[in-house]
């Protein structure tokens, strides 16, 4: 077959190849081609950007609310002792100091031993004895304690003070002060028991005479080894008792 170029062509039909070509041709492919490559290159860019874009916004965003959380969230008290049981502390630490200083200044305990204060007093009671704010008077229950005359403190009742006059009649079991017969309804008995004391006999100032209510089965002053008792050996006055139970409260 000859070539076309040796064949005229009709006007009419070149052009509709030129078109045809112009429709179909390479250069419409190629032109088709590179924009499709645009638009997908532009459709990568963008979920490209899309994708980092939003990534990395999200992971700031939520970096900064997890920021911003922490911050308002409420801060805990560090793990350790509860601050209840530090004040739980100084509570009984400050009871424990007031009752060292309740009973190391203003009163102390004390028992009794052996029979020598009934009905008033039996062996075995605790007694609460009060050291401050105390003047010796006749009828104090005291705690006497002399070195040489017993090794534990002794209970026993003041019967006269110092300037006062004691004078005993064993004859007729009854006890003066200062020419005054006493009138003594805790004693046991009657005092009958001479233990070598001369009467009558004038306290000195300072001192003062003591006898158990249980006169008869009592060493108290009418022994010339303990005699008048200096105010100084006096622990204090007795004016509890805590046990027993069935016989707590006060003492005179």
């Amino acid at each position: 077959m000859l070539p076309e170029s040796l064949y005229p062509i009709p006007d009419d039909l070149a052009r509709e190849r030129e078109e045809r070509k112009d429709l179909t041709g390479e250069g419409f492919w190629d032109y088709n081609k590179s924009a499709a490559g645009v638009r997908k290159g532009e459709r990568g860019a963008a979920h490209h950007v899309r994708e980092t874009g939003s990534l990395s916004r999200g992971k700031g965003e939520r970096g900064i609310m997890t920021e911003n959380r922490k911050s308002a969230a409420p801060r805990k008290e560090k793990a350790g002792i509860p601050r209840w049981f530090f004040d739980w502390t100084e509570a009984v630490a400050w009871a424990m100091l007031a009752v060292l200083i309740l009973f190391g200044f203003v009163m102390h305990t004390n028992t009794v031993v052996g029979r020598s204060m009934l009905p008033t007093l039996e062996n075995g009671d605790l007694l609460l004895v009060s050291r401050l704010f105390w003047t010796p008077k006749r009828g104090d229950i005291v705690i006497v304690s002399k070195s040489g005359f017993r090794t534990e403190p002794i209970v026993k009742r003041i019967i006269a003070v110092g300037g006062q006059t004691i004078d005993i009649d064993f004859e007729n079991r009854e006890v003066f002060v200062d020419g005054e017969k006493l009138d003594e309804p805790y004693i046991s008995e009657p005092t009958e028991r001479d233990l070598g004391m001369t009467f009558p006999q004038t306290v000195p100032e300072g001192y003062v005479f003591v006898m158990g209510d249980n006169r008869n089965e009592s060493d108290d002053s009418r022994d010339p080894a303990l005699g008048m008792v200096d105010e100084g050996y006096l622990q204090g006055r007795v004016f509890f008792r805590y046990w027993p139970f069935r016989k707590i409260g006060s003492v005179g």
